[in-house]
């Protein structure tokens, strides 16, 4: 019984109808072939026209499993995507370190920081010693202005007061000074924008093919740790860092210089 329901549901909704036609007409020309009705040369006819029949279903259903498979595929295509985004962003493995990094640089090294104290702090020796081998460095970061630094204390994961982020430009004076002090192959420059940076990273040799970036997504009150991150190489990644490269320089180029005077420490 549920045999026969089965079949007519493929009818009512035309399914598997090449099927159902062929059995049709094997019953048909196997009968009148037995009993001796119909000619030889026209039962080899039939059977020729069912085999044709069988072949238009094996390629439509052929195409119908292509389909299919393709969009499996770009289902999991999807997922996959999906999940090398947050291994992209936050795998902590993927943590690069600075100095690592820094030290490969062959003629520049460009830094975009909020403020540009903490980098001059922690890595003073890496960039001395990129400095002292001849590697030009920029440093771009915000401007000091009040209405920036209402921003950076808003967003600032420990509300830190404006004067305390006052502070830490005056702080990055003082380090690029001693950064300068005695005389190096490399230049330091310093430029500040009026303007809350939405990114915060660094370019190695941005002008070679072999350039790499460590690009960082300004969170809001969250631990610099905690920053979505990524790592472009400029062979693998050509239009991605193309792309933070022109911001980089756009924000330059508005930026206006600060003045550096070395210092006797």
């Amino acid at each position: 019984m549920k045999l026969f329901q089965s079949i007519w549901d493929d009818l009512r909704h035309q399914r598997n109808l090449d099927a159902y036609i062929t059995i049709l007409l094997s019953i048909v020309f196997g009968t009148l072939g037995i009993l001796g009705i119909v000619d030889l040369a026209v039962i080899n006819s039939a059977i020729l026209a069912t085999l044709a029949l069988l072949a238009i279903g094996t390629l439509l259903d052929r195409t119908n499993r292509q389909r299919v498979i393709e969009v499996i595929r770009s289902i999991e295509n999807t997922r996959s995507e999906s999940q090398s985004i947050d291994h992209l962003f936050f795998n902590p493995d993927h943590v690069i370190r600075l100095d690592e990094l820094a030290r490969k640089a062959k003629t520049e090294l460009w830094i975009v920081r909020e403020s540009g104290s903490t980098i001059l702090r922690f890595h003073f020796g890496a960039l001395d010693e990129l400095l002292a081998k001849g590697v030009n460095i920029r440093l771009l970061t915000t401007n000091s202005t009040d209405s920036v630094l209402q921003i950076l204390s808003f967003r600032d994961v420990a509300h830190t007061e404006v004067k305390d982020f006052e502070a830490r430009f005056i702080e990055t004076q003082r380090l690029a000074e001693n950064l300068i002090n005695n005389p190096k192959r490399g230049t330091l420059t310093i430029k500040q924008i009026d303007y809350d940076i939405p990114i915060i990273g660094e370019f190695i040799d941005a002008e070679l093919e072999q350039a790499q970036a460590i690009i960082r997504f300004v969170a809001f009150r969250l631990p610099f740790e905690q920053y979505p991150r990524v790592h472009i190489n400029r062979m693998a990644n050509p239009i991605a860092f193309a792309h933070f490269k022109s911001q980089f320089l756009s924000m330059w180029e508005a930026a206006s210089p600060v003045s550096l005077n070395a210092t006797n420490e």
